[in-house]
């Protein structure tokens, strides 16, 4: 085990090994709220039942996974159209408003597949296990379950000065106010071996922003993403002690050489 400042690298071989390494604060709180990376279902490119378990493993209190749905998470049949034009990358990038979800099922597909990613890589089964709660803050925030923007607002203005698209305000669901102070932990993907711009803890809260593709929230050659993701950031950081765990337990995903 090295320390480097306040980060902390280890070989972790199982929950006790991991629990070493966590703070006291964390392990021993009665709630932990745990943000897995669920972007996709590509080998070595989501955290596994093997990976949150060792987390889950480690903690005393009841966990909380939280997660958004995406347009990538999923069996391969997940298709939408809408007037006739694929939605996509591109398409939501110049389309950033979401009411079409609503029509023809499309909400309702999209839930279908995210219960599909759990069960089939044996998410639901390791929730059940431990008798952890599943909030999906995506399901939580379409269905108008949030905090008052304005209260968000007011506290993260106060802490960390305005974000730079106010509409993040709406972003935090009611369900996970109730347990306000809570420790919050990024469990992320190390992604990124060799390359410029790895991908860890912190792009990891990217994934809180409820749009099921956030192409609109990365900006034209990403212009937009460092401040989104900061942005997002400071918005749980006004109720929730954020903690960063980056995990390559099994497998970690390099750039193409």
């Amino acid at each position: 085990m090295e320390r480097f400042g306040d980060v902390t690298l280890a070989k972790i071989r199982d929950s006790a090994d991991l629990r070493k390494v966590l703070p006291s604060s964390l392990t021993g709180s009665e709630t932990v709220i745990v943000k897995p990376n669920w972007f996709s279902p590509h080998p070595a490119n989501y955290t596994d039942d093997h990976a949150l378990g060792l987390l889950l493993g480690a903690l005393d209190g009841k966990a909380i996974v939280i997660e958004g749905y995406t347009l990538e998470k999923h069996d391969g049949s997940m298709k939408f159209t809408v007037d006739g034009s694929d939605v996509n990358w591109k398409w939501v990038m110049e389309n950033p408003d979401w009411g079409w979800v609503r029509e023809e099922g499309r909400w309702e597909e999209i839930r279908r597949q995210d219960e599909w990613f759990l069960e089939e890589h044996g998410l639901r089964d390791l929730l059940r296990e431990h008798e952890a709660d599943y909030v999906n803050v995506t399901e939580e925030i379409w269905a108008g379950r949030t905090v008052d923007p304005g209260e968000v607002k007011e506290r993260v203005e106060e802490r960390y000065g305005p974000v730079g698209e106010e509409k993040l305000y709406g972003f935090l669901p009611e369900a996970l106010k109730a347990h306000e102070g809570a420790p919050l932990v990024s469990l992320g993907k190390v992604k990124g071996i060799g390359g410029t711009f790895p991908s860890l803890t912190l792009k990891n809260l990217f994934g809180l922003i409820p749009d099921p593709l956030r192409s609109w929230w990365h900006g034209p050659g990403d212009a937009r993403l460092g401040e989104s993701i900061v942005d997002i950031a400071r918005v749980y950081a006004s109720y929730f002690r954020l903690h960063g765990v980056c995990e390559a337990f099994r497998e970690a995903t390099a750039m193409s050489p």
